[in-house]
């Protein structure tokens, strides 16, 4: 969805949303994990959008930009210790 109002001859607004939804489809291959987590859910969110454009000035516009978005969750972001920690050292009898 967008939408633009020009409230001067100089200045113009546009906004919007945007919608992104998410498909998860989880296999746990870990048989000796405690925790099993497996399935498929889905997730979506609405995020806003907003542009402003000043100009046209000697063929120049200027813009300055706002809007949300979604990242997927990285490996240094979901273990920011590293996956070393998932599991207890082992020793070797």
């Amino acid at each position: 969805m967008k939408a633009e109002v020009q409230p001067t001859s100089w200045m113009r607004l546009v906004g919007g949303l945007r919608a992104e939804t998410f498909t998860f489809d989880v296999r746990n291959r870990c048989a000796t994990c405690a925790d099993q987590p497996a399935g498929r859910t889905s997730s979506g969110i609405v995020l806003p959008k907003i542009n402003l454009i000043l100009g046209p000035w000697a063929n120049t516009e200027i813009f300055a930009n706002y809007g949300e978005g979604i990242t997927a969750t990285t490996h240094d972001r979901q273990w920011p210790q590293g996956p070393h920690h998932l599991h207890e050292p082992r020793t070797m009898k």
